[in-house]
Formats: structure tokens, sequence, C-alpha cells
């Protein structure tokens, strides 16, 4: 399921568009769509999915909840996760360029559908990079925040459109951890984050 649809289904009507430079919005959405995600799919891991949610919390043991726990993130939150299924649903160029017979075709299509859980899976991932970053600032862990930076500073290289991001987040990661002497870095991480407004 989308982004979009999970908001729809969270009660975020599609029609109620986001303006353009409401990063605040944006950023909330993402971390309920997010939310939302990740109890699913600890629902999945405990085989509850299928049954209607309760307002009465049911008692699990400790040690059970960190199997569970342990599990959910090795199914879907782990880098291993997205690696195996992104090969289940990966299509080889070759028999793209081709006419394919009706065994390859149904071997592609059976693919092409697998590849909702690999979205997902990337989407988890992205998406808690972005719901990190925004707990660090609002935490004022500015470790915690250059460690995404550090993961954003690596993934904006690849995507074309985002030129500011590319340039400069890597000068701003390595202005901090390597160039600048140590009493001037740490001065720049905590002022970074101290904001006028509070």
């Amino acid at each position: 399921m989308g982004a979009w649809r999970t908001l729809n289904a969270l009660g975020t009507p599609p029609n109620k568009v986001l303006q353009k430079k409401d990063f605040t919005g944006m950023i909330q959405h993402m971390e309920r769509v997010h939310e939302a995600t990740l109890f699913h799919c600890l629902r999945v891991v405990m085989k509850i999915d299928g049954q209607p949610i309760s307002d009465v919390r049911p008692t699990i043991e400790t040690s059970r909840w960190n199997g569970i726990i342990d599990e959910c993130y090795q199914r879907y939150c782990s880098p291993e996760a997205r690696r195996n299924t992104y090969e289940q649903c990966r299509v080889p160029k070759s028999s793209l360029k081709r006419k394919l017979n009706e065994a390859e075709a149904d071997e592609v299509r059976k693919r092409h559908s697998q590849s909702k859980l690999s979205n997902l899976l990337v989407r988890l991932h992205e998406f808690s990079t972005v719901v990190e970053a925004d707990r660090a600032m609002k935490d004022g862990d500015i470790g915690r925040l250059i460690n995404i930076w550090r993961m954003w500073s690596v993934m904006s290289q690849s995507l074309p459109g985002l030129t500011h991001y590319s340039t400069y987040l890597p000068r701003l990661v390595l202005l901090l951890t390597k160039v600048l002497p140590e009493s001037l870095s740490k001065f720049f991480r905590h002022s970074m984050l101290v904001s006028p407004s509070g």
C-alpha cells in the first residue's frame, strides 16, 4: 500500500493536498505513515493482522516481545531483507529486450507482483531516516543527526534533482567531522540546533 493510501486510511484524505513548502506537515505525515507501517509489520509477525484492533492492550512477556521485535527487524527493516526481496522481484534486463514466451511472461508478471514488498521495505528504510533525523533535531542530538546526514550524503549522489543536497551536505559533514579543529567543530555542532523560537 502506498504512502498516500496509508494516509487516506489514517484519516487524511488525498484531496487535502500539502502545501509545497510545508515541510513540518510533510514530515508529520511521513512519521504517521511510517509508524502505521511498522505497526502493521508487527501485527503480521505476531500473526494477528486479520484480527480487529481493540482498545485493550494485550500483555506479552518481555522475552517474547523482544523476539517479535527482532523477527520484525529481520523480516522488514534489515539490509538483508531489502536485498533478498529485491532479488526475488528483479527482472533481468535481457528478458525485457526480446519477445517472451508464455512461461517467461508469467514469471515476469509474478516478479512484478512481488515488487510491492520490495517497495515497502525501501519506503520503510527511507522514511526511517527522515523520522530519525527529525527526532534527533527535536532532541538536540547532533551526533545522531550527523550519522543521518552521512547516509543522506551518499544517497543524494544518485538522485539527479537534489543538486544542493548532493553538493553541500557532504561538505558540511566533512567540515564538522574532519576539517575544522576539534574545538571549533564542537562549537558549530552544539550551536547548529539552537532555534530562536525555542
